[in-house]
């Protein structure tokens, strides 16, 4: 039962979906195929000669209303009706018995009420005539003439959308709980994130749309910093986290730190600059290199646009001093490490590289290597390797338990130590959630 409930959760949108799309096709056939249409009532009194037979009443005066009905259905009767009543031949019209009663019912639907009514007359006529000749009545007579209806009687389209909603729904719900997926994604503050492979650093909430309105202003050349834009939560989120990670670095006597992603949606550049900005503002003197050829956001992030890459000055084509650039935020400093083409293998294991990082770790406080996503390549682990703590930027409620211990386990066998895990794009309504 709790499988099935939780692929009919997985299957709920495309659920509303089918019903969305149900609706607005059941609305748009009863708008255009169904157009209001006029009803008109005779009503006559019929007494079946059965009545006083060894049959019962009531069965009696149903056996005259299905005679009733098949007599208006036979050729003769129906030209002796439109000799006396024209058609637009689009006015259809029935007989019923009234349930309990000697009482029969000429119904008659169309679009002119005044074709509806005189057709509706005409055939209750006829049947009064014709009820003692050939259907064996021993009474017939007009109790209510046909009148011209006033207002349309148009068709019951809420009552139809809602059922074909409710109709739509219950198909959805079946094929969700037959068809859907049982995969149960983590999110931060599920009792199994603290059961993982490596630590629980912490969750960032979603910040996408404060950094599209910093890279909308980017692009009017109005800039500004990453960190002034986000409110009180993202802020008390990327504190903490800047906080264990610094407590890992020194208890390690590490000053590198390798931040990767799960995949590129997982707002990994945008942790990133936050943590740098932090660190930078609590004092430190921060370098953020980029090593994520794939990830151009991160500069952008930062208020800066590079004029050459790390693997330029590695291959001795400009000076160091052309390749890092300063950032708006006092002391944080941003190298670009990859061309757009570039790839991490072709300079993480050449000594030149590892003499750049000696030589930055001596002129800041900490270095922040922004890696490839760790589920897509491996250059989180190639950076991991050198030197530093390694730590695993995962979107909430992206991935199982599974997936991310069989990353992290992966990870870990490459880097040198696997620090953590930190959640990002995670929903706010989860940080106020009891528990």
């Amino acid at each position: 039962m709790r499988k099935a409930l939780l692929k009919w959760r997985h299957f709920l949108p495309w659920t509303l979906l089918l019903c969305l799309a149900s609706g607005c096709l059941m609305a748009a056939y009863t708008w255009v195929y169904e157009p209001d249409r006029y009803r008109a009532v005779y009503t006559f009194y019929a007494a079946p000669e059965a009545a006083a037979s060894q049959k019962a009443p009531l069965e009696a005066a149903r056996m005259l209303a299905r005679d009733c009905h098949a007599l208006t259905r036979t050729d003769g009767f129906r030209q002796a009706v439109l000799a006396h009543a024209a058609s637009d031949g689009q006015t259809r019209a029935g007989v019923r018995g009234i349930d309990g009663t000697h009482m029969l019912e000429v119904v008659a639907v169309g679009p002119d009420p005044v074709y509806t009514a005189g057709l509706a007359g005409a055939i209750g006529r006829e049947l009064v005539a014709r009820a003692q000749d050939e259907l064996g009545a021993t009474e017939a007579h007009e109790v209510t003439p046909a009148e011209i209806p006033a207002a349309p009687c148009g068709p019951d389209r809420p009552m139809k959308v809602v059922w074909t909603l409710l109709a739509a729904f219950a198909v959805g719900s079946l094929a969700g709980c037959l068809l859907g997926s049982d995969r149960r994604p983590l999110h931060f503050d599920d009792a199994e994130a603290r059961c993982l492979a490596a630590p629980h650093m912490g969750a960032l909430a979603d910040c996408r749309r404060e950094v599209r309105r910093l890279m909308a202003d980017g692009k009017k050349q109005r800039g500004g910093m990453l960190l002034d834009r986000m409110d009180r939560l993202i802020r008390e989120n990327v504190r903490a986290f800047a906080l264990k990670l610094r407590n890992g670095l020194c208890a390690s006597g590490q000053s590198v730190a390798v931040i990767a992603g799960m995949d590129p949606e997982g707002d990994q550049a945008a942790l990133t600059a936050l943590l740098c900005s932090e660190l930078a503002r609590q004092g430190f003197s921060v370098l953020a290199v980029n090593m994520d050829a794939g990830q151009a956001r991160l500069s952008a992030l930062l208020g800066v646009r590079p004029q050459a890459c790390l693997s330029e000055y590695l291959g001795g084509r400009v000076s160091l001093m052309d390749v890092i650039v300063k950032t708006p935020e006092q002391g944080l400093a941003f190298i670009e490490g990859l061309p757009p083409e570039g790839a991490v293998a072709d300079i993480a294991a050449t000594p030149a590289f590892r003499s750049f990082l000696k030589s930055a770790k001596s002129r800041f406080d900490f270095v922040i290597l922004n890696a490839a996503p760790a589920g897509c390549c491996a250059d989180a682990g190639m950076l991991g390797t050198l030197e530093g703590l390694t730590v695993l930027a995962a979107r909430d409620g992206a991935f199982t338990a599974g997936e991310l211990n069989a990353v992290m386990t992966n990870l870990a066998e490459d880097v040198r130590q696997l620090r953590g895990v930190v959640f990002t794009m995670a929903r706010r309504a989860r940080f106020d959630a009891p528990g």
